[in-house]
């Protein structure tokens, strides 16, 4: 029975899609997460706009927060990257001298103290080409159930342009402990499909 003054307006079906990253390179970084042959799961942002078609091949960046935790553009500085050349020791081309795949930085942080908009935007303003959320510290979910939190826009996601996903600390970590120790290689898709999904119910108030 409706509440008086409530009319029930309509529902929709929402099919969730995942997104993925998989690991090209080092394979040593890969050989971490077995189970998966390499990819890790993560939860879209509701804002800014997923690549279709081909996977995005980019490089993982990752700089420590100066104490801002990722909110503000002077809280944290990108390192330089290369220009396309390798020395011959890189795992994804072999020959010395050759140029790479053409790459883009995908930026990782960590989350808290402001929301995932203010984070991305401000990444998106470092020329980031989409973000990688790294979930809290003291968060104890597993890569399993970050894929049913809602990456959530803030009333401000309209004016960023790049995608996002959410991932646990625990694969965070590694990715940021190699990232560390190296360079590496990843895509990013976010054609994945789920089996969940989620019905909205729409409802009108006769006051509104």
């Amino acid at each position: 029975m409706m509440a008086p003054g409530l009319f029930f307006f309509g529902s929709i079906l929402l099919y969730v899609t995942d997104a993925q990253l998989r690991i090209v390179a080092p394979g040593s970084l890969a050989n971490q997460f077995p189970e998966t042959k390499g990819v890790v799961y993560g939860t879209t942002a509701t804002f800014g706009a997923p690549y279709g078609g081909e996977p995005l091949l980019a490089r993982l960046v990752y700089a420590p927060s100066y104490g801002k935790d990722y909110c503000t553009e002077d809280d944290y500085s990108l390192p330089k990257v290369g220009d396309g050349k390798h020395d011959g020791t890189s795992p994804v081309t072999a020959e010395p001298g050759s140029e790479w795949p053409e790459l883009v930085n995908v930026v990782l942080v960590r989350r808290g103290h402001c929301t995932f908009v203010t984070k991305v935007r401000v990444a998106e303003k470092k020329k980031a080409r989409a973000v990688i959320v790294v979930d809290y510290e003291n968060s104890t979910m597993t890569s399993h159930d970050i894929q049913y939190v809602v990456m959530a826009d803030d009333g401000q996601g309209s004016s960023v342009k790049i995608p996002s996903l959410l991932i646990s600390k625990f694969d965070g970590q590694k990715l940021i402990e190699s990232v560390e120790a190296g360079e590496v290689i990843i895509e990013l898709a976010w054609d994945i499909p789920r089996t969940d999904h989620v019905v909205v119910d729409f409802w009108m108030s006769s006051g509104s």
